[in-house]
């Protein structure tokens, strides 16, 4: 028999070429001849001319996309040609390389495989409808699924925008032809694209017209992966009570047809959900069982990406030893499977925990690791997020200068590949910086701008940050009453979308405020308040800050001994947790405590415990504060050559 229908099959040589090699085979055996560059073109011919013939005479064009695709220049240049040239295209995604960043499951409609023989299976199977479609002589132009796989290979490469036209020419046409699950599988593309855009509204309108088509033909499958969708917008949204509501649904229905794949989805979903309403105790128990699953079906990828949750939860307890231990069992997996992609993520979440631990040069260590992978990989929102959290290292070191040319960086990027919540992310973090410099009207202009794109794309969670920025802004411009509107009117939506944690934060700033109006009776009925949920919730790192802002109110009440017993609670957390920072500014507290209380010599060996941490993590602002208190101790002990020893070295940070 003749063989037909000549297959073009892209691939990145390191991670693809195995896949690539079987479906050549199995393509053969299949009657369907097929080219693929290391295979078919002989020694010594022009490598150049050889594939660009090849995709002139291909009919298909299949491309295998895994880890390091985007990276590979060569693949980029081939499925550009391939469009140009109208050929059909078959885009193929390695089942368990991850897509989102969020630390949540998307379910997208495409053609996946999870290992060489389900590839070649669905690719056959994806050729001969094609022929079916031939037949019956449907042009390319008039075609709804070309026009989807041409979506769905936009989507894997990031460009989101590209991926909605693709996907609302498929929408249309199959709408014309009466193809509902064509129709739903279209919806259900277009929510998770415009989700990754930020655009939470118009993926929930977009999903719950896939889930009607979905019930309407009895698609247990599709109305579970709808659930999840719908679930993950909603948790965008910031309404996380929605969010695990929808994700409960998907979980019922994933057990009813034992999906144990999709059960385990459901259990990371469900702990990223109780992760944001800050009950990362509830969240940590969903990922184990998450784990436990992704263990079982030995799913690598999925395990690596447990251990990433798991260490983002415990980061979020306050456990910042145990979350490195989890990100470096993440990491390990990560290059054993080689995934670029997720190893890049390991080191941003590494440098998140040292972050954490006060460790900020160690920190950017572990952000240009990762921002070195993402450039090459070709992932520019990895990229700009990479420049989101050097900004923000840069920020605790005191150079705030550089704090601010690392988000403009990031925003650039956000905004070309049109990323609405980046955008607004970056306008939050370009405000803190000013914040820093103490340009406070920039720093509320700039936060502004995050408000007005929260409340566009109905981000009641980022909407609920900006009021706290803003009134973080006026705080520092000395306007304590329109701060407290503004903490006010995030403590409302934090109450109402039942984020427990923000709903503390908002404690804890409104306290701040009550407290530099002098009111420090009311300051600690706030600072009690967030206390009592952050012990709620587990938040040991939320605990400690809550008794350092008690200690520092009844110091201002003049109730020196009290002064002293919160702080030393908060120190005893902060040495539990590895917080150096936090044990730091702890030992800064006790020495101002002491120094009113006239034990000098007792606050000068806090100030100098406080003067070690504060040299090794390069916190240089807080450096010359402790410098200028030493200064002041002295002074009251009349010990002239200290006093300008400590000034001088004051005046040189």
């Amino acid at each position: 028999m003749n063989k037909v229908n000549k297959v073009f099959i892209s691939y990145e040589t390191k991670t693809g070429k195995s896949y690539a090699e079987h479906l050549k085979e199995a393509l053969e055996e299949g009657n369907y001849s097929s080219f693929l560059a290391d295979l078919s073109i002989d020694k010594g011919t022009k490598w150049k001319e050889e594939i660009n013939l090849a995709l002139n005479n291909c009919k298909y064009f299949v491309v295998v996309i895994t880890s390091l695709t985007l990276r590979s220049k060569e693949v980029i240049k081939e499925y550009e040609k391939a469009m140009g040239l109208k050929k059909r295209i078959i885009p193929c995604r390695y089942s368990q390389l991850p897509v989102t960043e969020t630390g949540t499951m998307s379910e997208l409609q495409q053609l996946e495989f999870s290992d060489k023989y389900e590839l070649a299976n669905k690719v056959i199977i994806e050729l001969n409808k094609i022929n079916k479609r031939e037949e019956k002589q449907i042009p390319i132009e008039k075609d709804a699924n070309e026009f989807l796989n041409r979506g769905i290979l936009f989507y894997n490469i990031f460009n989101f925008r590209k991926a909605i036209d693709e996907y609302e020419i498929a929408l249309e046409i199959f709408k014309e032809i009466g193809d509902k699950a064509g129709e739903s599988a279209c919806y259900t593309n277009l929510g998770v694209a415009y989700c990754n855009l930020g655009d939470f509204r118009k993926a929930i309108e977009f999903h719950e017209n896939s889930l009607k088509i979905f019930k309407e033909i009895g698609d247990k499958a599709g109305e579970s992966a709808c659930y999840t969708n719908l679930g993950m917008a909603y948790d965008g949204l910031g309404n996380f009570r929605k969010a695990i509501e929808f994700h409960e649904n998907s979980l019922k229905i994933d057990k009813e047809i034992g999906d144990k794949a999709g059960e385990s989805k459901c259990y990371t979903n469900l702990g990223a959900a109780y992760y944001s309403l800050g009950d990362f105790n509830k969240a940590i128990v969903f990922l184990e069982n998450s784990l436990k699953i992704f263990k079982e079906i030995g799913d690598k990828a999925g395990e690596s990406a447990c251990y990433t949750n798991l260490g983002v939860a415990y980061d979020g307890l306050g456990n910042f030893r145990k979350a490195i231990e989890l990100h470096e069992n993440s990491m390990k997996i990560a290059k054993e499977i080689r995934d670029k992609a997720v190893e890049s993520k390991s080191y941003t979440n590494l440098g998140v925990a040292y972050h954490s631990l006060g460790d900020f040069k160690k920190a950017i260590v572990f952000y240009e690791n990762s921002l070195k992978i993402f450039k090459e990989i070709g992932d520019k929102a990895g990229e700009s997020k990479c420049y989101t959290n050097l900004g923000a290292a840069y920020y605790s070191l005191g150079d705030f200068k550089k704090a601010i040319e690392f988000p403009e960086n990031s925003l650039k990027i956000f905004k070309e590949i049109g990323d609405k919540a980046g955008e607004s992310a970056c306008y939050t973090n370009l405000g803190m910086a000013y914040d820093g410099l103490g340009n406070f009207r920039k720093a509320i202009e700039l936060h502004e701008n995050s408000m007005k794109i929260a409340k566009e794309i109905r981000d009641k969670a980022g909407e609920s940050k900006s009021y706290t920025n803003l009134g973080a802004a006026y705080h520092s411009l000395g306007d304590f009453k329109k701060a407290i509107v503004f903490y006010e009117n995030s403590l409302k939506i934090a109450k109402e979308i039942g984020d427990k944690a923000g709903e503390s934060k908002c404690y804890t700033n409104l306290g701040a405020a009550y407290h530099s109006l002098g009111d420090f009776k009311k300051a600690i009925v706030f600072y009690e308040n967030s206390l009592k949920i952050f012990k709620e919730i587990g938040d040991k790192a939320g605990e400690s800050k809550c008794y350092t802002n008690l200690g520092a109110a009844y110091y201002s009440l003049g109730d020196f001994k009290k002064a002293i017993e919160f702080p030393e609670n908060s120190l005893k957390i902060f040495k539990e947790i590895g917080d150096k920072a936090g044990e730091s500014v702890c030992y800064t507290n006790l020495g101002m405590a002491y120094d009113d209380l006239g034990n000098f010599r007792k606050a000068i060996e806090f100030y100098l415990k406080a003067e070690k941490i504060f040299e090794e993590i390069g916190q240089k602002h807080y450096l010359k504060i402790v410098y200028k208190n030493i200064a002041v101790v002295y002074e009251k002990m009349n010990n002239p050559e200290k006093v300008e020893e400590y000034k001088r070295k004051a005046e040189e940070i």
